[in-house]
Formats: C-alpha cells, structure tokens, sequence
C-alpha cells in the first residue's frame, strides 16, 4: 500500500515524517536478516548498548516501575501499541534511552562518518517545524546548542530523547498526555539548558 504512492517530497530537498517509513524499514530488517526485527533490536542494539530495560516484545514490559500514560482520564499504560511495531513499539526506561544516545554517538553502532551523515538534515521537517531531520535523527538549537535526538507520540505517552552534538548534556523526558507538547519542549529546553 505504501509503495503505492508517489513520493512527497524529492530526495534530499525535505523531510517529511511518516510512521510507515519505519514499519517498512523494519519489514527491511526482517528480510535482510532472515530474523524478528524484536529479536534482532535485542542483539544487535539493546544489549550491546547495556539497555536491560528496553523491549520491542509485544507483550511489553510491565514490571514496576511503569510510568502511566492517560487519554484523557483513561490509563492507557497496558492498552495494545503493537500497532506502532518498528515505528514506535520500543519500551524502554529513561536511562535505557539515554544508554542508546550515547551509544550511537560514541560511535558504538556507526563509525564517525556513518554517524554524520545520518545526523546531517536532509531539510527541515514539513509537518514538525523547527526540527531538521536526518536519517532518522532530528537537529535543533533549544538555545543552548544544537542537539541531536528523537520525539514520538503515542496515546498516552509523549517522550523526548535528546543530547548535544559533544555527548556531554543529555535529556530524556515523557509526559503522560499526547497533547502536553509545550509542557514536555519546556522541560527539554530546560534540562538541557539550564
């Protein structure tokens, strides 16, 4: 279905975010490695980047402590996400996530070149503004330096994961309601920039 469609955008000229990118991405994964992309994230990211709390297994993780996100009054923590899959199925703490970015950037996964051209923005994103993106790695300046990192959405669950190009600040935060947007930008900004 989405090989269907013509591109949005031309190559290198723009970025435009779309979930189905990473589900096809993990489709990708799957073939290429002949294995489960859950399997495959297990061995090949969360554990060499010591992430003991991190899982892409649909059953998700449910061991105390969990934090709890809400539609409106409705907890929504154990509802089935599965549907977001490779694109935002990953559950993981907030020092899993910071292990990743320093992990990435320490050049654990990528050697340095890898690394800065999948951090160099192909444009600035058409439907976030204020965020370049790359390859899957968005670029902003909160004030205080450019960082490097990632946001996702999901019902109940708003997060943030971002660090300075030098790994030296660090942020991961979530607020427990999609529609906090300001609330979580304020305490990114702040965390990283005093």
């Amino acid at each position: 279905m989405a090989t269907s469609e013509k591109p949005v955008l031309a190559p290198d000229t723009q970025s435009s975010y779309s979930n189905t990118n990473y589900v096809l991405l993990g489709l990708l994964v799957e073939k290429a490695t002949e294995g489960d992309i859950a399997d495959v994230m297990q061995e090949r990211i969360f554990t060499p980047a010591g992430m003991t709390d991190t899982s892409l297994d649909p059953d998700r993780i449910t061991e105390p402590p969990l934090v709890h996100g809400y539609d409106g009054r409705k907890d929504v923590t154990l509802d089935d996400l599965t549907i977001a899959w490779a694109a935002g199925g990953v559950v993981a703490s907030a020092r899993d996530l910071d292990a990743f970015l320093q992990a990435l950037g320490g050049g654990r996964f990528l050697d340095s070149s890898m690394f800065q051209d999948m951090a160099r923005p192909r444009g600035e994103l058409a439907n976030q503004g204020q965020l370049e993106y790359g390859l899957g790695l968005a670029r902003t300046d909160p004030r205080c330096g450019t960082v490097l990192g990632h946001g996702g959405s999901l019902l109940g669950f708003l997060t943030a994961a971002w660090t300075s190009e030098d790994g030296e600040r660090s942020v991961v935060a979530m607020v427990s309601d999609q529609g906090s947007h300001n609330v979580l930008d304020g305490l990114v900004t702040t965390a990283l920039c005093g």
